[in-house]
């Protein structure tokens, strides 16, 4: 019988995971960044949020493309890359999955189990309202692409015709759209520069690139990560006063799923 994982269990399995993704990157010359709830977690907590059980990470676009092209070859063999090549990942952003671990939501088994976020970061127009507009198509897509990451083939007539349309293709035409989307201005001069892939709901990111590509160590559960030297600049946008926790009532993870190890 599997066993289920506790939050702090979680929380561990991630940071190996981190661990190993850093050393990559470490090894050969890529830049990332702790982003975020990683982020705030190593401002606020120097760790993880307590009751957060992920880690999220950022890339510049190069960077990232390149991590995708080593990181299979030089990754430890427990941790898989995930990206919308796979069969069974459909998210416009890549993960490194444990694969000694499996996750469920709703009784349904997601592709994967524990595994750190890697968002690639584009530029943005630098016309505020092209920016705006890039973002609410950008929203329009992940929420549809986010519908369809979990389905459940057997229950109901909607069920149905969700796994129709993502065994179709038609589902992943939309996740290659993103991808294309995001880096329309990477060819220009922008200063601006915002992980506009998949955006966190309802916000509207709007970064000085400069912020992005300043780095420094930050402590995050007894290691240190790189993170955007303004990082107050960062958090400020994506938060507010981020240095005051939410209600208790609002300290809960975000995510409705299971992990279990296999």
């Amino acid at each position: 019988m599997k066993r289920e994982l506790n939050l702090r269990e979680i929380q561990q399995y991630s940071l190996d995971v981190l661990l190993d993704i850093v050393s990559v990157c470490d090894s050969h010359h890529i830049e990332y960044m702790l982003f975020y709830g990683t982020l705030l977690g190593a401002v606020r907590h120097k760790g993880f949020i307590p009751w957060d059980d992920d880690v999220d990470i950022a890339m510049l676009r190069k960077d990232y493309e390149k991590f995708l092209q080593v990181y299979p070859k030089t990754g430890h063999h427990r941790y898989q890359l995930l990206t919308n090549k796979d069969k069974s990942y459909l998210l416009p952003y890549a993960k490194v999955n444990d694969t000694k671990t499996v996750s469920y939501m709703n009784q349904v088994e997601l592709g994967y189990g524990v595994s750190v976020d890697i968002f690639p970061i584009d530029l943005e127009s630098m016309d505020e309202k092209k920016a705006y507009q890039m973002f609410l198509r950008q929203k329009k897509l992940s929420d549809v692409i986010s519908k369809f990451s979990v389905i459940d083939k057997y229950s109901g007539i909607k069920s149905k015709i969700k796994y129709f349309l993502y065994r179709s293709g038609a589902i992943r035409l939309l996740t290659c759209k993103a991808i294309h989307l995001a880096q329309k201005y990477n060819q220009t001069d922008s200063t601006f520069a915002a992980c506009n892939i998949a955006p966190v709901g309802d916000l509207f990111e709007r970064q000085l690139l400069s912020w992005l590509t300043n780095l420094e160590r930050i402590e995050f559960e007894g290691y240190f990560f790189k993170a955007p030297k303004d990082f107050d600049a960062i958090l400020k946008n994506q938060y507010g006063d981020y240095m005051v926790p939410p209600p208790q009532e609002k300290q809960v993870s975000h995510h409705c799923m299971k992990i279990f190890e296999k």
